[in-house]
């Protein structure tokens, strides 16, 4: 239950993010503006012990850490792995419009929560850096990946696009990049 107030007070306000102020419902998180020049690469200092660690010590990423949570994935994302995953910014999450926000972030539906995270992450063994082409979701959804002037873009099967902000964090078991724009689940 406090996990579930947990993720509504992040998503709703306490670090900043108003349902009210998610938009429209015709907004579209893809018209984001690339935030990065170069391709995105991965960090090389101390490594976390795992993609959860990482993306639990970095407060632009406490939605995503609470829906990880609340969508008992957390075990996923310590696990061995190896994984790339693709955390949206808190802004990023704000920013979608109020009914996607509730199907993706449903409290009262854990499969919702557990697919939108499983819909970030790709297994298998993380590239240096990222080339373009085609990656595989753990649900079995495509993700693309772009260079567009410069910046490293990931576009989901439904055509939503975000960028890669910065070079990715490499962890024990495997990488995170952090990204722009929310990937929904696919296929």
């Amino acid at each position: 239950m406090q996990l579930r107030s947990t993720i509504l007070a992040l998503a709703a306000g306490t670090a900043g993010l108003g349902l009210a102020a998610c938009g429209s419902s015709t907004a579209s998180p893809s018209t984001t503006q690339p935030t990065t020049t170069r391709p995105a690469a991965v960090t090389t200092t101390t490594a976390p012990r795992s993609v959860f660690t990482a993306m639990a010590a970095d407060p632009d990423l406490r939605v995503m850490t609470a829906a990880v949570e609340a969508g008992g994935q957390v075990d996923l994302l310590i696990g061995p792995g190896p994984f790339t995953v693709f955390a949206p910014t808190n802004a990023a999450i704000k920013a979608l419009p109020h009914d996607t926000l509730v199907a993706l972030l449903n409290t009262r539906d854990r499969a919702s929560i557990s697919r939108f995270v499983q819909g970030t992450v790709v297994p298998g063994p993380p590239a240096a850096e990222l080339a373009p082409g085609t990656l595989t979701t753990a649900l079995g959804g495509t993700l693309t990946v772009s260079t567009e002037g410069g910046a490293t873009v990931v576009t989901d099967a439904k055509g939503d696009r975000a960028t890669v902000t910065g070079p990715g964090t490499r962890t024990g078991n495997g990488v995170l990049y952090v990204v722009d724009g929310v990937l929904q689940p696919g296929p």
